[in-house]
């Protein structure tokens, strides 16, 4: 009704894997100790000396090890350490180095899942409740899906006394890449010291290496195991702001991972095979409200797609999904059997569309691939 778009947390999804990045620090005495240094506040010279020795030697006996493990697990409150520190000191000193690393590790990120897929019988079992749902078919313009102009979200105000200043403001993205699974058996980590300050890593990273380490990081959060691949998914990321601007680890709210889309770029509906004619016709009604009021307020230049209604079938020879155009909606709407549906629907779904230009007074065929 309002063309929303919600941007789920990793702990929102069936899949605790999902959009987890795997960070690992190897064994690296040098990166180990300025890391340490960095993090560790200590007056007395020559203890810090003895205790930075003591700590690398200890972090490198147990290399490589895991972010995860840095985070959940004791690391210095343990045999030999244990026996040669205060108890609250090494917990203290824990707690330091994980504030340091937290401070500059990426975190996670948001995101909504799409398919390239439309008869997958798992897909529909799974994710509208065994074909009751309905599934909404998106066109991506320049391979992105846009926020609605009249409703952008445009930034994200946060109180911030550690930050850089006492108050933060984040500019929200005006549209949104759709980005496709890569689907793998097996995960590469990710040298979690590449992600500190050039002081611990020991070099300033050029331009290029800044990019190239932004897309091996990013490349986790678009990983899935190969046993999810018949999903064949997109999906769209929201990235939070760095933890290091706001001086901290940051969520946003469920109300700021609310969007709205385009409504141009909503182009089609499939009502499950098991969807009753009550829910069909009470959605159609919501759909031709909103068909109505699509073009309402655009921001132009502006592409018109035709709306496709379709339903799902189960097939009765085969253990599969048909998917049947019924119906265009909107303007000049049509139904299956009408002169020139054919036409008009293959039209649709080679991308073709009414470009309207900028005065919003012309307007031209345009094919969107």
């Amino acid at each position: 009704m309002y063309n929303e778009i919600y941007f789920g947390s990793p702990r929102e999804c069936n899949d605790p894997f999902d959009s987890k990045a795997f960070y690992e620090f190897p064994n690296d005495p040098v990166r180990w100790r300025r890391l340490l240094d960095q993090a560790l506040t200590v007056q007395d010279k020559d203890f810090k000396k003895m205790l930075l020795d003591d700590l690398t030697n200890h972090m490198c006996s147990r290399s490589p090890i895991t972010l995860e493990d840095l985070s959940d697990r004791p690391f210095f409150n343990e045999p030999p350490l244990a026996g040669r520190f205060q108890e609250q000191t090494l917990i203290n000193m824990e707690l330091a180095v994980r504030r340091f690393i937290n401070t500059y590790i990426p975190p996670t990120r948001y995101f909504t899942c799409f398919s390239k897929l439309d008869s997958d019988t798992l897909m529909w079992a799974h994710y509208a409740n065994n074909h009751r749902g309905f599934c909404l078919i998106f066109k991506a313009i320049d391979n992105k899906l846009k926020q609605d102009g009249q409703f952008k979200k445009r930034q994200i105000r946060r109180s911030t006394p550690k930050g850089i200043t006492q108050e933060m403001t984040y500019g929200m993205p005006k549209e949104f890449e759709f980005q496709p699974i890569d689907y793998r058996a097996v995960v590469e980590p990710l040298n979690a010291f590449k992600c500190l300050s050039a002081f611990v890593y020991g070099e300033t990273l050029s331009a290029d290496q800044i990019d190239e380490l932004r897309l091996e990081q990013n490349s986790h959060f678009v990983q899935k195991h190969h046993s999810w691949h018949y999903e064949k998914e997109y999906r769209l990321i929201l990235p939070p702001p760095p933890s290091w601007l706001f001086g901290g680890h940051f969520e946003y709210t469920p109300h700021e991972r609310l969007f709205h889309y385009a409504p141009n770029q909503l182009v089609g509906i499939i009502f499950g095979a098991r969807m009753s004619d009550h829910e069909k016709d009470a959605i159609t009604e919501i759909l031709s409200d909103m068909l109505d009021r699509r073009h309402d307020k655009v921001t132009y230049p502006f592409i018109s797609f035709d709306f496709v209604k379709f339903e799902a079938k189960l097939s009765a020879s085969q253990r599969e999904i048909e998917v049947q155009p019924v119906e265009i909606l909107g303007f000049n709407g049509m139904k299956q059997g009408d002169k020139d549906f054919e036409q008009r629907y293959t039209r649709w779904k080679e991308g073709w569309g009414l470009e309207f230009s900028e005065d919003g007074r012309r307007c031209k065929p345009m094919q969107v691939m």
